[in-house]
């Protein structure tokens, strides 16, 4: 039985369509605004190792979330190079990951 904000083995993005206005486990989001890349992390912290990095335009889903740590709220992603946590945006409110 899936645990709470954990996408179940049959869930598919295109699955859940219109429910995907705002980020949430199980939807599509995409990287933007990011300037250079956003940073993939092992936990969801601004101190764990990075894993990878996304490019703007890069398209990811939504495995787990949200987590706040360190003044960030993070998600757990899975693309198609990389699984990690990324954060959702910078401080001021600048988002890196939006609903797609």
């Amino acid at each position: 039985m899936p645990q709470p904000n954990e996408v179940s083995a049959g869930a598919t993005a295109t699955a859940i369509g219109s429910e995907c206005q705002q980020l949430k486990v199980g939807c599509p989001a995409i990287v933007r605004n990011t300037a250079t890349w956003l940073n993939v992390r092992d936990s969801p912290t601004a101190n764990a190792a990075i894993v990878g990095r996304l490019k703007d335009g890069t398209t990811i889903s939504i495995m787990a979330g949200p987590n706040q740590s360190d003044g960030y709220t993070w998600w757990q992603i899975n693309s198609t190079d990389t699984k990690g946590w990324v954060a959702e945006g910078e401080k001021d409110g600048t988002k890196w990951i939006l609903p797609r």
